[in-house]
């Protein structure tokens, strides 16, 4: 058993707000941890990460992630360790609605694998445009090793939910006919996105991650037009936030305070379109998102029992 700690750890960072606090957080855990930061494209920044590690098998980090300090304790099995082609993704625990899967998971790459995989924007063939898990040799633990915490802002919480509210809706990275969706999503990732459009509400910006999701989610189902591989791309995403969304709630985005006591007018008003697309997916889709009030999302994230990883490809 290889020892964690023999390896480089990259903290890969775009432009998420709570990031620096983030990177503070791992150099205090781990001092020889390296940062990349503002490459675009998640190929491209995954290659730039191998490039900086010292190290054939190195760690990445997610710039909203916090490591648990038992990962730091962890070993690597010596043959997977050796194995060029083998990549380990260890589960991450949402902080807004309790989800545990590869969403801001620590993994665990070789340089040869990266430089050799065509992902997202170098993708070659469908299952890859908008993930990683689809190549060869990527293998899953449900061991919970971090937090993810992609509510640093408004924007960062909207843009997390819409990645996933698309995602989710995808066969093996491809579009499903919305009247087959119920059907053909697999039934773990059917899970995903119900609780991504519907919890969150009791914690900062996650009504945001709620709204983003279920746009997404109307998005990729209900706009023929709409190009879903648009989900890949931070600077998409960041236009549609600063010349849509933003302008639309201009006065809420600029005041926003989150209790569980209640909202403001500023926060009902998004929660009104929150439940409009709520509406359009249940009567449309006939998918079974609900409104569920602060209190209730605590709740629910105290009992929810999270469905295991794909089990063919667990470590």
């Amino acid at each position: 058993m290889i020892p964690i700690t023999k390896f480089d750890v990259i903290f890969i960072s775009y432009d998420e707000d709570n990031a620096d606090e983030n990177w503070v957080d791992l150099k205090s855990k781990c001092p020889w941890a390296k940062r990349v930061h503002g490459v675009y494209g998640s190929d491209a920044a995954h290659k730039a990460a191998a490039a900086e590690s010292d190290t054939e098998r190195f760690i990445t980090v997610d710039a909203d992630t916090i490591v648990e300090d038992e990962f730091f304790n962890t070993h690597l099995d010596e043959k997977i360790s050796e194995d060029p082609e083998i990549v380990v993704s260890w589960s991450s625990k949402n902080y807004m609605n309790g989800l545990v899967y590869g969403n801001g998971s620590l993994k665990c790459w070789t340089k040869t694998f990266v430089n050799n995989m065509k992902t997202h924007e170098c993708s070659n063939s469908p299952g890859n445009r908008v993930e990683f898990c689809f190549e060869k040799g990527y293998k899953q633990s449900n061991k919970i090793l971090s937090t993810t915490y992609p509510n640093g802002s408004p924007r960062q919480a909207f843009r997390s939910g819409f990645r996933e509210g698309v995602k989710m809706c995808l066969d093996q990275g491809a579009r499903i006919k919305p009247e087959n969706l119920n059907d053909q999503i697999f039934w773990k990732n059917m899970i995903r996105l119900l609780v991504w459009c519907s919890i969150g509400r009791d914690v900062e910006n996650g009504i945001w991650a709620i709204y983003g999701a279920r746009l997404g989610c109307h998005m990729i189902n209900l706009d023929d037009n709409w190009d879903y591989i648009n989900v890949r791309d931070f600077e998409y995403l960041n236009k549609l936030w600063y010349e849509k969304i933003s302008l639309k709630y201009e006065s809420y985005t600029s005041q926003y305070i989150c209790t569980k006591t209640g909202y403001g007018w500023h926060e009902n008003k998004v929660l009104e379109d929150i439940s409009s697309l709520g509406y359009d997916l249940r009567e449309l889709l006939g998918l079974k998102v609900a409104d569920i009030e602060p209190e209730q999302c605590e709740f629910f994230r105290s009992v929810f029992i999270n469905p295991n990883r794909i089990e063919r490809n667990e470590v």
